[in-house]
């Protein structure tokens, strides 16, 4: 990770929410000429201490003198804090890419037209336009990975989950392909080019930070509601990643396997992984497509032996396991 990157990116934010405030400053000049009317949803010219400090007054309403959700926020932080340790970058990978990541030390994003079962990958017009909205100048340099608490991470990426040690990096409060489907599509529809930059920007942070703990704490508190009880981690690290809604996060330049923290499989997939090679040791009958599978799996750990990269098996959201 390019340290200097990082530290770009979050000067460009902070100016961002210095220029949007300053619009936001001349817009409500304007309010009492109904026709000056702003185009850009006030949604999009708030920081994330004032989306959060916006959502907790909302909720706080309800239940005056009772307020979960305020302490819930609190719990949220602390355990999305750099120094809990929980939140870890992390992307996907099937059997057979993990074995030529770990083997060969050279993992391909799409534009780098990797080869994938004999096929070679290029971006598809969308993700070329989706790039180009988050401000990736050069992509073929940034690899698309995830935050999260726990578990196996986005598994239709690929079963395998690789977790990268902690280093400072850019995200995304959202999958960038939220970016060109509603409402953000038709919001960007009715501005200028040169506006689209302040709303995809506010929609950013860089982790860790104190902007981005508003962010997390934002987006747990939006998937699991308002209770009158206390949340769990386990629905924590859920909310924070689940299927294809999750953080996205932007690591610039190569990912080295020495970066690798660890490779997580889910107890679901060993287990059918099994139940293949009892099947075919039995004579049972088994599909070609499913013999394949367990050999790449195979392969991939394979390789992993004497690498100072630790293998795990772990349930959703890293509940710990029973014989603990």
């Amino acid at each position: 990770m390019d340290i200097k990157w990082i530290r770009g990116i979050s000067d460009w934010l902070r100016r961002g929410h210095r220029e949007d405030h300053a619009q936001r400053s001349h817009a409500n000049s304007l309010m009492a000429a109904p026709a000056q009317v702003s185009r850009i949803p006030q949604y999009f010219t708030l920081s994330w201490a004032d989306r959060r400090e916006q959502l907790l007054a909302r909720f706080s309403r309800e239940w005056p003198g009772v307020d979960f959700t305020l302490a819930n926020a609190d719990y949220i932080d602390s355990l999305t804090s750099p120094t809990s340790g929980n939140v870890h970058v992390i992307f996907n990978l099937g059997a057979d890419a993990l074995r030529n990541f770990i083997e060969h030390n050279d993992y391909k994003n799409v534009y780098e037209r990797p080869v994938v079962h004999g096929v070679r990958r290029q971006p598809s017009p969308k993700r070329i336009r989706v790039d180009s909205l988050v401000g990736l100048t050069t992509p073929e340099k940034v690899y698309f990975c995830a935050l999260s608490m726990g578990g196996t991470g986005m598994r239709f990426y690929g079963e395998y989950c690789v977790v990268l040690k902690h280093k400072p990096i850019l995200v995304l409060d959202r999958n960038s392909y939220d970016l060109d489907e509603e409402p953000i599509r038709g919001i960007l529809s009715n501005l200028l080019p040169a506006e689209y930059p302040s709303i995809v920007r506010s929609l950013m942070s860089s982790y860790p930070s104190p902007d981005c703990a508003d962010l997390l704490a934002i987006k747990v508190i939006d998937r699991l509601g308002h209770r009158a009880r206390r949340y769990t981690r386990g629905a924590v690290a859920g909310a924070l990643l689940s299927d294809e809604d999750f953080v996205e996060a932007y690591h610039y330049g190569k990912i080295d396997t020495k970066a690798v923290l660890e490779v997580r499989a889910h107890p679901e997939d060993e287990a059918i992984e099994n139940s293949i090679d009892r099947r075919f040791r039995n004579g049972e009958s088994v599909m070609p497509e499913e013999l394949q599978w367990v050999a790449q799996r195979q392969q991939a750990r394979k390789v992993m032996e004497g690498k100072p990269i630790a293998y795990r098996v772990m349930s959703d959201h890293d509940r710990g396991p029973r014989w603990k």
